[in-house]
């Protein structure tokens, strides 16, 4: 995978100081049906904003200064009189690096940013990860935090390598490259028939739940095992690893 449109695309990303108020209106956005926040172009007239829309509109203006949102011109094509306002690929890298709990649909609904055209949907399916369960979601989850780290920092990293753009540019695509192979292994391993028996006997006591969380993540390792993307990235690295033992 060639990083290097994320990474140039990350390399000015600013680290903002959130307050409760802006992060309030990000969780408002990602939980909105589309991950967007519409407004009518009327309400920004400060006279006919109630409290409520004259507060979002500040904090909007703010997230725009900090390039986590923009307008999305498409949309107000589409619905004339009203602005739409998207997560930019910041937007997203401030999501994940800090862990803001997120839906499955927020992914979906980005999958053409950078961030996730690169760092997930070569690898995944959009059945797979529309589909996925808790755990599925939870090991998607983490992997996407460790490689917003990564790009978050790249600022703040290798000072002395400034000047040597290509061996900067190397060391971040080897450390993504790594954290969504070792996400494939880990796949793997939790979705080994041992490994939901263990897992489905130790989470839960009751039987009938015991059943049911087995046919449920069973239901997951044959969602995964049908993702062509996911088990030819599965079969490479597991390829690459071979021939270093």
């Amino acid at each position: 995978m060639d990083y290097t449109e994320l990474i140039n695309m990350t390399r000015d990303y600013q680290l903002g100081d959130i307050p409760s108020n802006e992060k309030a209106l990000i969780y408002r956005i990602i939980n909105s049906d589309a991950s967007t926040y519409r407004i009518a172009s009327s309400k920004f007239r400060f006279r006919q904003q109630n409290p409520q829309e004259r507060n979002d509109y500040l904090v909007l203006k703010r997230l725009i200064e900090l390039r986590y949102v923009e307008e999305n011109q498409e949309q107000r094509k589409i619905f004339g009189g009203s602005i739409t306002y998207r997560f930019t690929t910041h937007g997203l890298l401030y999501i994940f690096a800090n862990k803001l709990i997120y839906p499955p649909q927020l992914l979906l609904n980005y999958s053409s940013d950078s961030v996730l055209k690169t760092l997930v949907f070569p690898y995944f399916e959009t059945k797979t990860i529309s589909q996925g369960t808790a755990r599925f979601y939870e090991a998607i989850t983490e992997y996407l935090n460790e490689c917003a780290k990564i790009l978050t920092n790249q600022n703040f990293l290798l000072k002395s390598e400034l000047e040597r753009h290509d061996r900067r540019e190397n060391s971040l695509d080897y450390e993504l490259e790594e954290l969504i192979k070792v996400l494939s292994l880990k796949l793997a391993v939790m979705y080994s028939e041992s490994n939901l028996l263990t897992i489905s006997s130790a989470l839960v006591e009751n039987d009938s739940a015991r059943v049911s969380l087995y046919e449920l993540e069973s239901s997951m390792k044959g969602l995964i095992a049908s993702d062509r993307k996911f088990m030819h990235f599965l079969e490479k690295t597991k390829g690459e690893f071979d021939e270093i033992r």
